[in-house]
């Protein structure tokens, strides 16, 4: 009983546009379910969770607690069950733009609403399911989607099919607004770039007070402004560009100058990991969310070696003095070491896991990858080159796609680590002692 008036709570305060408020509830309910062994009940509320979640916006958790909602229901054979778990995640994925991933879970939903004949249910999916093709801009595919399915609408009455038109016809012009307000999105964004790029020429180029003065200005306009916009997608991902002036102001900040330039690495990348440790926390994203896993290691290894060759042709055209004294067997691992942590898995870390991640959830994948290549390369205005710029940006789209197909940041942390470990370490020696680098 304990646990019913729990959910029940639970679901009165999501009801009431209390979601979080309603977690509690739900955990408490869960386990005392739990406790019982009343499974069907876990499920339900495992279900619930993920709901809440994702009203909130916490799509890791929401796809957690779905994930373990459908494991359950399809022990149970519960195909009601199932397809709702399925739908959550297809809505996850949709909003995350992965429209093949999203229709595949719909798709499976569909089914599972057929299994257990509930044809009204797979009239919504069908719904769903246009709304993505819609969102990639195939119209055709949408009409092709409006037109009833034998198998489906075999039970469904004209009158029904009328009115799963009109709400097609609704979910298009709702499509449209949701375009519209990402347009708008995409401008300020836009907005933000072109600010960034002012306070790294005025840092560069003019004063380093005025440009930690305009970073600190966008840094305050980011904070206020990530407070006040409606959509938790595009306000995580404006709270992850707050990143950005943050390191800017600190790193010019620091009394760094008496140091070799060696240490400047590691102690700049401080408060890179330091922020963006606390955006995961604060948005409740996993190593794995930001594409620190294990996964298919043989093919990012491989990914990871071709750095050597990037290296290669930045120092063709930065030529920078090395970094260390003397190149020995030892100075020069232990300069791999700090180059892979401090700019490889901290740049990578923050611009691919989490901006571009972000990014993702709110424009396609193309703009994503764009943005967060220009950012990228803006950070780079300091070494004065426009062919360096030229060639960092186009690193940054390769970069941003190979995230974006693999869900994985390890292949090109080690990329960027060995490609300036080859263009700060070896080839300055190399020039300089030909071909006796140890000598």
């Amino acid at each position: 009983m304990e646990g019913e008036e729990a959910y029940q709570l639970g679901m009165q305060l999501r009801e009431e546009g209390n979601p979080k408020e309603s977690l509690q509830y739900y955990r408490q309910a869960l386990q005392e379910f739990k406790k019982d062994q009343n499974y069907r009940k876990e499920a339900d509320t495992y279900l619930e969770l993920a709901n809440s979640y994702s009203d909130l916006g916490n799509r890791v958790q929401a796809v957690r607690y779905y994930q373990s909602a459908l494991d359950i229901y399809s022990e149970l054979e519960d195909s009601i069950g199932e397809g709702y778990a399925l739908t959550g995640l297809g809505v996850i994925n949709e909003r995350i733009e992965d429209y093949d991933e999203a229709r595949t879970c719909y798709g499976k939903a569909m089914q599972c609403f057929k299994r257990a004949r509930d044809y009204e249910r797979q009239e919504i999916l069908l719904t769903l399911m246009a709304g993505t093709y819609q969102s990639d801009s195939n119209l055709h595919e949408v009409f092709g989607e409006q037109s009833p399915k034998p198998d489906v609408y075999a039970e469904v009455t004209v009158d029904e099919n009328e009115g799963y038109l009109h709400q097609v016809t609704g979910m298009v012009e709702r499509k449209r607004s949701e375009l519209s307000s990402s347009r708008k999105y995409a401008l300020q964004l836009m907005g933000y770039l072109v600010a960034l790029i002012v306070a790294e020429l005025l840092t560069t180029y003019v004063n380093k007070f005025w440009g930690v003065s305009a970073h600190l200005v966008i840094l305050g306009v980011l904070l206020v402004h990530s407070s006040l916009v409606e959509s938790v997608w595009y306000s995580n991902l404006l709270r992850s560009l707050i990143a950005v002036p943050i390191i800017r102001v600190i790193g010019m900040s620091m009394p760094i100058i008496q140091l070799q330039p060696f240490f400047w690495f590691p102690i700049v990348a401080i408060p890179l990991f330091a922020a963006s440790i606390v955006i995961m926390r604060s948005q409740g994203l996993s190593l794995k969310d930001v594409g620190l896993t294990l996964e298919n290691l043989p093919f990012q290894l491989l990914i990871g070696i071709t750095g050597v060759f990037l290296g290669i042709i930045e120092y063709s055209i930065l030529k920078p003095d090395p970094l260390i004294p003397v190149f020995t067997p030892l100075t020069f691992l232990v300069a791999f070491f700090v180059l892979l942590i401090s700019t490889g898995l901290a740049e990578e870390l923050l611009f691919r896991g989490i901006i571009q991640g972000n990014a993702q959830m709110v424009f396609s994948p193309v703009f994503a990858i764009l943005f967060t290549a220009l950012v990228f390369t803006t950070m780079h205005i300091g070494w004065q080159s426009a062919t360096d710029l030229l060639f960092v940006f186009s690193v940054a789209l390769i970069y941003g796609f190979i995230f974006y197909k693999t869900k994985n940041i390890v292949g090109v942390t080690l990329n960027h680590g060995l490609s300036n470990t080859v263009l700060f370490i070896v080839m300055p020696f190399y020039n300089l002692l030909a071909f006796l680098p140890f000598k």
